[in-house]
């Protein structure tokens, strides 16, 4: 709800009884995407986060992701979410970390 709050983050599975076998490949995933979405988009870096409480994350069988690259609460990032520009660089941000994860192994 805060307008202050800024930058992107990657959230990746915790180590849990559910996500034992995707946890290291999740982690993995997480920073080179957050490294990526960050060298692309020159936002703040909010790092990544270990979450247990998501279940697409509990109930995956391969490593799982996800992106928060913004917030709509923050004037200037809601400006930016909705350029097509800033967009296309959030992509290629993803699209450069999954390159790199993929490549990695």
């Amino acid at each position: 709800e805060s307008p202050l709050i800024n930058g992107i983050s990657t959230l990746y599975p915790s180590r849990n009884q559910w996500t034992e076998a995707i946890h290291s490949e999740s982690l993995r995933a997480a920073q080179l995407i957050q490294q990526e979405l960050i060298r692309n988009t020159r936002r703040k870096d909010n790092g990544i986060v270990a979450r247990d409480d998501l279940t697409g994350f509990n109930w995956s069988k391969v490593p799982v992701v996800l992106v928060e690259v913004g917030f709509l609460s923050n004037p200037e990032e809601d400006e930016l979410l909705n350029d097509s520009e800033f967009q296309q660089r959030i992509a290629q941000g993803i699209f450069d970390g999954i390159k790199k994860y993929l490549e990695y192994n």
